[in-house]
């Protein structure tokens, strides 16, 4: 069904082209040149006819300026005679004779609304292939920030953000790749939110299997249609959909797809019958998803590179000191567990679980003989052993990816009333990371042995942090950070035996 505007102060001009176009199932809409550009938007109409003769031709050169947003066909219907004016206008791509109307009306209009329709779904195509482009980015730039791994979520956001814009929206989405030295195969489909409406569609992982997924051939877009297979590039769609594959399908009647090496995305029953343009929307995705999967398989790598070095430092640090490893892992899981019940982001307790190891490096600095003295420590042993904060927020440095392990670092030892070191700063001047590993860190103090003390019960170490001993004393601590751990310690002694 197509629509078309016809602007006529005639009615028998508008009967005589309602009739004629009446076996195209066309519908007309009467407009008036005032109107037009909204008449067109409000009724998605492919083309104009404009009756020359009832209206003012210097009105016509207004038509013009709808090229400015969109090409739209116009045809001029008119009785006068050639080259009165009216075959130099370049708004009018046709003009009729109203002598033999009927004839030549229902041809020309046919061609014209096809035209139209295609060129639309070229455009946009167009429009979703930069809408696809503007979204990866918008991605990357994101997923860098967060330091986020490529899966799933990642796929689903950017198929989420473009799919709107699609013209001819595909039912499901296909990703082929290689892993673990196997074909995977991932089937994306929109689902509706309960209670949500427009904004509450999400398209989500349905599932995922092992299948021998045919690539398509690479480097060249393909679609096929079911019910009319002259217009497709596959004669038969077992050649590239296994039959339990199309099981979990529920029936293929049409796709589009496209391969690079190792990467094929194809999009599964779409609205309308595919055509080229379809496919290379979905040729845009692919390329995009390939790409987004290569950038963040490097991301990764980096991240564990970096990962391992912090590890590597972490223990470096508690060489010189009696604790073991298990200490820095340790306290890495409890900082991420009371991250987690303060209700901070993901982005939070992901840094903080690998930040928190960091907080006593600066102790490859301080004498193993002070660190590991039996009995008190004099005044000048003291400040050698307070001094291991300012040396690992220096070790640290200034490095982005690193600066919450800095904060650590320096400020552990800090406390919530002030008097901690090495700035004897206090309340929320504290940073909140140093705030949730100085509990952290205490409890799992008390723990363990010392040269100075032996290992304490989890009962007793737990009422030390909420009541003191006089060494340790609750206002030491962010109040909200306590209010965690008086309500969730029994958890701190899970971790404890976990990675004892």
């Amino acid at each position: 069904m197509y629509s078309y505007i016809l602007i006529s102060e005639d009615p028998g001009i508008q009967s005589r082209v309602s009739r004629s176009l009446s076996g195209l199932n066309y519908t007309m809409y009467p407009s008036e040149i005032s109107t037009l550009l909204p008449d067109i938007y409000r009724h998605n109409v492919k083309f104009i006819i404009l009756d020359l003769d009832s209206i003012d031709l210097a009105e016509v050169s207004a038509v013009e300026n709808l090229r400015e947003f969109s090409y739209l066909p116009v045809l001029g219907l008119t009785g006068r005679m050639a080259g009165e004016g009216i075959t130099d206008m370049p708004a009018l791509d046709h003009i009729v004779p109203k002598e033999g109307l009927e004839s030549y009306l229902p041809p020309l209009c046919r061609n014209i609304a096809r035209f139209k329709a295609q060129y639309d779904r070229l455009r946009n195509a167009y429009e979703s292939i930069d809408t696809v482009n503007n979204q990866v980015d918008s991605i990357v730039q994101g997923f860098f920030r967060k330091v986020e791994a490529y899966d799933e979520n990642m796929v689903s956001l950017l198929l989420e953000r473009t799919y709107a814009v699609l013209d001819n929206q595909p039912r499901k989405m296909i990703l082929a790749y290689t892993a673990d030295g196997a074909r995977q195969v991932d089937i994306y489909s929109e689902a509706v939110s309960p209670g949500e409406a427009g904004d509450g569609r999400h398209i989500i992982l349905q599932s995922r299997i092992k299948d021998d997924l045919s690539l398509l051939s690479y480097g060249h877009e393909v679609f096929f249609n079911l019910d009319d297979e002259n217009i497709s590039d596959i004669d038969n769609i077992n050649t590239v959909f296994s039959h339990r594959l199309q099981h979990c399908l529920g029936g293929i009647k049409s796709f589009a797809g496209f391969s690079t090496a190792d990467f094929t995305c194809i999009g599964v029953n779409f609205k309308c019958p595919v055509v080229h343009a379809d496919a290379i929307v979905i040729k845009s995705m692919c390329i995009s998803l390939n790409l987004l999967k290569g950038i963040f398989r490097g991301i990764n790598e980096i991240n564990e590179a970096v990962l391992y070095t912090i590890e590597a430092l972490a223990r470096a640090g508690e060489a010189n000191d009696q604790d073991t490893g298990n200490h820095i892992r340790r306290v890495n899981e409890y900082s991420r567990y009371l991250a987690a019940e303060l209700g901070l982001d993901s982005d939070f307790i992901n840094k903080i679980s690998y930040s928190a190891q960091l907080h006593d490096v600066g102790k490859i600095h301080i004498p193993t003989a002070v660190l590991n003295k039996r009995g008190s420590l004099s005044t000048y042993e003291f400040d050698l052993v307070k001094s291991h904060t300012v040396y690992g927020a220096m070790i640290i440095g200034e490095a982005p990816y690193l600066s919450m392990a800095r904060q650590i670092a320096m400020s552990h030892h800090e406390r919530y009333k002030g008097g901690g070191y090495p700035e004897g700063i206090s309340g929320e001047s504290i940073p909140l990371p140093a705030r949730i590993v100085a509990l952290a860190d205490i409890y799992d103090a008390l723990r363990s042995p010392r040269s100075y003390k032996p290992p304490y019960s989890h009962e007793h170490s737990s009422q030390i942090i909420s009541s003191g001993d006089g060494r340790v004393m609750p206002e030491f601590f962010d109040p909200a950070v306590l209010d965690v751990f008086a309500r969730r310690h029994q958890h701190f002694e899970e971790i404890f035996q976990a990675l004892i």
